[in-house]
């Protein structure tokens, strides 16, 4: 399977940094990490045994604060992600991300313990697309984003489905509800606004849901979101069409 072409429409950015690049450029910004070493960080980095969910993003805490706020780092890794998808045998693939959680200007709170600086969360996105492109055309693959609304910050909802509305002819293909899901989106009704109002413009709608909690929280999470979900005939057509066009189609989760 792994020798043909491959489409990836689910993975997360900041999920896929490359420890030699976080140790880079920790060693520019003179950040003083706990691990030195490629093998140190990533023992730092992932998770080695069950556990819960949230013990899981708390490992974002140990490497964010190193690329977060910096503008040649975040174009950095989007265009090194490309590369790295290509060098899998990626043709298509769809990276997921929040703006917030890499600004450190125009956002309450500033995520990181990080200082005020001047990158915004529009500036985030700008400059993650500067890499994508920069990737596309330098490994031939096709490169687009999905823009991340975060459960415990409700408050940039609208943001985010700003920022889809303003670039979703330059890269951005969706919006999508992310973060610990023991904090349900109908606790919060401006994500509900978000992705009322994402649907009405037209803008495509995913969310996690179903990571944590029974088949119910699902339900609520899809239903307060609005997601996209494709019916089973429109499946079927749309993996025949991938399938003749591309031949690849094995193993598909929708």
């Amino acid at each position: 399977m792994f020798n043909d072409p491959q489409v990836e429409l689910h993975v997360h950015l900041d999920g896929a940094i490359r420890i030699e690049t976080l140790l880079d450029v920790a060693k520019r910004r003179g950040i003083t990490l706990p691990a030195t070493t490629v093998s140190e960080m990533i023992k730092l980095c992932t998770v080695d045994k069950p556990g819960t969910l949230t013990e899981f993003l708390n490992k974002f805490s140990q490497y964010m604060h190193i690329v977060a706020g910096d503008r040649d780092a975040i174009k950095r890794i989007a265009y090194e992600f490309v590369e790295t998808k290509a060098k899998e045998g990626v043709i298509y693939v769809e990276t997921r991300y929040s703006p917030h959680l890499l600004a450190n200007c125009d956002v309450e709170p500033i995520s990181w313990n990080q200082k005020r600086g001047d990158v915004t969360p529009d500036k985030v996105v700008h400059l993650v697309n500067e890499g994508l492109k920069q990737g596309e055309r330098d490994f031939k693959i096709k490169a687009r984003s999905i823009l991340c609304c975060m459960r415990h910050m409700p408050n940039w909802s609208m943001e985010v489905l700003e920022l889809c509305k303003k670039y979703q002819n330059h890269g951005v293909v969706a919006m999508d509800l992310a973060g610990d899901e023991s904090l349900n989106c109908k606790a919060f009704p401006l994500h509900r606004k978000a992705y009322e109002e994402a649907e009405k413009n037209g803008i495509h709608r995913t969310v996690h849901a179903g990571e944590v909690g029974p088949a119910s929280v699902v339900k609520e999470n899809i239903n307060a979101a609005k997601s996209c979900f494709l019916p089973e005939k429109e499946k079927k057509e749309l993996l025949n069409q991938l399938y003749g066009a591309y031949g690849m189609i094995k193993d598909t989760c929708f």
